[in-house]
């Protein structure tokens, strides 16, 4: 154990900083603890054991290949967001958290899960192409419109050259919302490549994590209602400050069985600890899923409301809820499948980007009320118009479905 002392040691210091921002303290912590394996060889050999049960992660090629049609038609831009086809979205942004900024997702080192890959995010990323292997929502839609921007690119925070139209900052939460609507908004303005006014533009948020993994600590400012009441003013602001746009509302997940992966594990404790000790402390699963239950039941009720479908015909906000009842993947002898995460058991590795980035594609395939709530792993890719509920290939959304079930 002397060898991990000054390690450990290193570690409890961080913890014992009052530290305002978590991600601040794992920056630090995760720093002092590469620089401590600069110096000791157990250490060192023990990462690099760590980083075997997350090999497979390189292993990258989706293994169903994507055979939608894609002889598109002509036809005229769509004035109504019920008459979309996937290629007449010009424009793609994306609001959240870690998850979205893509952290760790190409990981090897300790430090590594600090890096924000923006070009892997599943909802936005834009690195390589769709035949290149690199499956994210952004390289699914090139496939029907090689055009179209926003996309990220490369590694780099949120005010990186690459972020583009990718807003989301690890840590945030719904709190955080409606700045970060406000700065997509701003940042779709002053691009003078977008015909603001007249490009169709898909923006995915997803949010609520950190929310769930902050609530046993502040149980008033990440209450249900607070969460919805926050997601409802950014969706607000896009209703009111974006024209013709399509927002993908993806549902929050269930973080006790992610934050759970690290029992046992030095590494990811260290980290799991840091960012979601209420997630990690089974002692907390209780308020965990109480309030993951409120937040889902009031998302789910907001957009069934009808709120973002009266008024306007260029705006609508679909749920997607494949995160709904995904949880960590297994493997064969019944272990987690730790190939789908970054090396500290919680972010995506680009595998996970990948899985994501088919399930939300699908389920805005899937019409309303026959959409999939878990991940779509190993699974084909659904293609508009030749879905068995589809009579034809607009986007589904609460206005149009009973257009897209066969039978309704």
């Amino acid at each position: 154990m002397k060898l991990f002392t000054g390690a450990i040691l290193l570690i409890c210091l961080a913890f014992g900083q009052a530290w305002v921002d978590k991600w601040e303290r794992l920056n630090v912590t995760l720093t002092q603890l590469a620089e401590e394996m600069k110096h000791n060889a157990t250490l060192r050999q023990m990462w690099l054991d760590h980083l075997k049960h997350f090999e497979e992660k390189e292993t990258r090629a989706f293994p169903h290949p994507f055979r939608c049609h894609l002889d598109l038609l002509p036809h005229e831009t769509p004035d109504s967001v019920h008459e979309l086809r996937m290629e007449d979205f010009k424009v793609i942004g994306a609001m959240g958290d870690s998850l979205t900024a893509a952290n760790g997702a190409k990981a090897l080192t300790v430090i590594g899960v600090l890096t924000e890959y923006r070009g892997v995010a599943w909802s936005i990323g834009g690195d390589g192409s769709l035949d290149s292997g690199s499956v994210t929502l952004a390289n699914l839609l090139r496939k029907y419109n090689p055009n179209i921007r926003g996309y990220s690119v490369g590694s780099g925070s949120v005010t990186s050259s690459g972020s583009h139209l990718n807003v989301a900052h690890p840590g945030d939460t719904a709190h955080d919302m409606p700045a970060q609507a406000d700065l997509l908004i701003q940042r779709i303005k002053a691009d003078h490549h977008i015909n603001f006014q007249q490009d169709w533009k898909l923006v995915t948020m997803f949010i609520g994590g950190n929310d769930l993994c902050d609530v046993c600590h502040t149980p008033d400012k990440h209450s249900p209602a607070n969460y919805i009441n926050n997601i409802k003013i950014a969706l607000d602001k896009l209703h009111a400050g974006l024209p013709r746009t399509f927002v993908n509302l993806a549902m929050i997940f269930d973080i006790t069985p992610v934050a759970s992966l690290g029992h046992n594990n030095f590494f990811c404790n260290v980290v799991h600890g840091m960012v979601c000790d209420c997630g990690q402390d089974k002692q907390h699963h209780a308020i965990v899923q109480a309030n993951l239950v409120e937040y889902q039941r009031l998302t789910q009720e907001l957009i069934d409301s009808g709120r973002y479908d009266n008024g306007r015909n260029d705006f609508t906000v679909v749920l997607q809820p494949f995160y709904r009842d995904t949880v960590p993947p297994h493997k064969d002898n019944g272990g987690h499948d730790l190939s789908y995460f970054a090396p500290d058991c919680f972010h995506f590795s680009t595998k996970g980007h990948q899985v994501a980035a088919v399930s939300i594609f699908n389920n805005m395939v899937e019409p309303v009320g026959h959409k999939n709530t878990k991940w779509h792993l190993n699974e084909p890719y659904l293609c508009p118009g030749q879905h068995q509920h589809h009579v034809n290939d607009f986007i589904p959304t609460y206005k149009n479905h009973k257009a897209h079930v066969v039978g309704k």
